[in-house]
């Protein structure tokens, strides 16, 4: 039997600069993609270092972990507005694979050990948003997630002419 080279666990202490060094992958690509929605800027990922520091105190912070170091993670939160939600609910709010790791079935691995979690402690409902054209969204949809609200988005950036026009 041949052991996989990757393995998904909780993150540990001192590796939320590993993982937000990946989240600025996972803005950078996301903005190409779809639009600039988040600046990647420096300043950005030191915030989302101390955030994911902070989650990973606390238990809410897996890695994916190759050889070479962390090639992914996920991230999740408490849902503090219950929009449409009537449920104790949490919020996926990052998961990211590296390009070269994709499609062999790491991010759904990765869902899995966010939703085992999240269930175990007691949660009723996991939530995420996805943006439109988002390849992942067909394993969301496949583990389950329903379509339940809609976001829309106007990029202030893009508007032109003075207020009031």
């Amino acid at each position: 039997m041949t052991t996989s080279p990757l393995h998904v666990r909780l993150a540990r202490p001192g590796e939320a600069a590993a993982a937000a060094g990946l989240w600025l992958s996972f803005m950078r690509e996301h903005n190409t993609r779809h639009g600039k929605l988040v600046r990647a800027t420096q300043r950005n990922r030191r915030a989302m270092e101390v955030h994911l520091a902070r989650l990973t105190e606390v238990g809410q912070l897996w890695v994916l972990e190759a050889p070479e170091g962390l090639v992914g993670f996920a991230a999740v939160v408490p849902n503090l507005a219950e929009v449409d939600l009537f449920e104790a609910s949490a919020a996926l709010t990052d998961l990211y694979v590296e390009p070269a790791w994709r499609g062999q079935g790491w991010g759904r691995a990765l869902l899995n050990a966010v939703t085992h979690d999240v269930a175990s402690r007691g949660l009723d409902a996991l939530t995420l948003r996805v943006a439109v054209g988002n390849p992942a969204r067909a394993m969301y949809l496949a583990a389950g997630f329903e379509v339940r609200t809609e976001t829309l988005v106007l990029t202030l950036t893009e508007q032109a002419g003075p207020a009031g026009n």
